[in-house]
């Protein structure tokens, strides 16, 4: 027997031991958790978040801060009144979708979660124009847009 196959062999019963059976229910257990629970979490959080933002782009105030210069970008009147209601509807689609729980629901919501997710990421972004100095908006938001896209990937494979 040549030393790869007794790698092999050595290996294989490593993954039949009590450790490894352990660690895999653990792993399965944790996994549940993450993508039920964490799921769940985001998809409110996120719902709130969306109808923060959408009120918010409606109050002129915002357009006169300084860290949020991307929206001075925007020179169409209705622009801002445009990205409310998008902001609006991505929270009305996850509102729907969590009030129910089928496999329409979850569609829906997996929608509605990665809309928001590339709303975050503009968000992020117009944050990121005001650089220097560069704000905690950039961060936060795109590790927002990372857990809703992973949320809604997970609910639209699911």
């Amino acid at each position: 027997m040549t030393r790869v196959e007794r790698l092999c062999h050595r290996l294989a019963a490593l993954g039949e031991s009590h450790f490894m059976a352990r660690y895999r229910r653990a792993r399965r257990a944790m996994h549940a958790w993450m993508f039920a629970t964490g799921t769940r979490a985001v998809e409110l959080f996120n719902i709130g978040m969306l109808v923060i933002w959408s009120a918010a782009l409606l109050d002129d105030r915002l357009l006169a801060l300084s860290v949020y210069i991307g929206a001075r970008m925007l020179t169409h009147p209705w622009a801002n009144e445009l990205l409310a209601f998008t902001f609006a509807v991505a929270a009305g689609v996850g509102i729907v979708g969590a009030l129910s729980k089928d496999q329409a629901a979850d569609q829906l919501t997996a929608w509605g979660l990665q809309v928001g997710a590339v709303l975050w990421i503009g968000v992020s972004l117009n944050f990121l124009a005001s650089y220097p100095p560069i704000n905690t908006g950039v961060g936060t938001y795109l590790l927002l847009a990372f857990l809703t896209w992973s949320a809604g990937c997970y609910l639209r494979d699911d």
